[in-house]
Parts: C-alpha cells; structure tokens; sequence
C-alpha cells in the first residue's frame, strides 16, 4: 500500500543559508494553487523580476515555518549578509520541487530557424 504519511515523514524538508537551518511544513494544493496566482498577478502588474522572486520566496518560505522559524527567516533577510537574489531563487525552486515532488528543469534551447526535414517540395 502506498502510505502518503511515510512518504512525508520520510520527506526531508530543511535547508541552511547563511548559517542558519530552517525546516519547512508540507502545503496543500489550495495554497500552492494561490502562490501560482499571486505570481501570475505580480507579473501582469509589471514587477521586476528581482522584485517577484524576493516577494515570492519570502512568501512561499513564510507560508511554511513555523512562527518562530519565520521571524529568523524574516531576521536573516535584514542582514548585510543575508541571501543573495540567486539564492532565494534556488530556495523558491527547490521548495516547489520537494512540496510537487516534481523537478523543475530548466527550458532546453531550441535551435534558431526551421527544422529541416528529409524530403523537399517541389512546384508541379
């Protein structure tokens, strides 16, 4: 039988930055589902990318500490040696990863122009 409490005990769910360890909850899919939205909206309002991920992840990271957790959380995003953009980046990917237990890869590139096939047209 597959037990999905095991699989979330089994789920390891912490992480450290700037040496401090932070250990997150599970969502469910009505929180995941708002995060989404509250994305979409902060892109169609023009934010700036840097803006959107330090927005996202604070609020991503936040929705699941407990609240002694997030008030560190919130601490540490004060300091000069806080997280770098890249890193609440990372955070905000991996935690998707690990709450959808789906990688998010990146895009692959696609070559530029048409692609070639085997045979050609031609005018009759």
């Amino acid at each position: 039988m597959r037990s999905y409490s095991e699989l979330r005990q089994q789920q390891d769910m912490t992480f450290e930055i700037c040496g401090e360890q932070f250990t997150l909850g599970h969502c469910s899919a009505t929180m995941y589902a708002k995060w989404e939205e509250d994305e979409n909206k902060a892109e169609l309002n023009g934010q700036g990318t840097a803006e959107i991920i330090m927005q996202m992840t604070n609020r991503v990271v936040l929705d699941l500490l407990s609240a002694e957790d997030g008030k560190r959380w919130k601490a540490l995003q004060k300091r000069p040696d806080g997280p770098t953009i890249a890193e609440l980046s990372d955070i905000r990917r991996w935690v998707i990863e690990v709450q959808t237990e789906l990688p998010t890869m990146p895009p692959e590139s696609s070559q530029a122009g048409r692609a070639r096939t085997a045979g050609s047209s031609k005018a009759a």
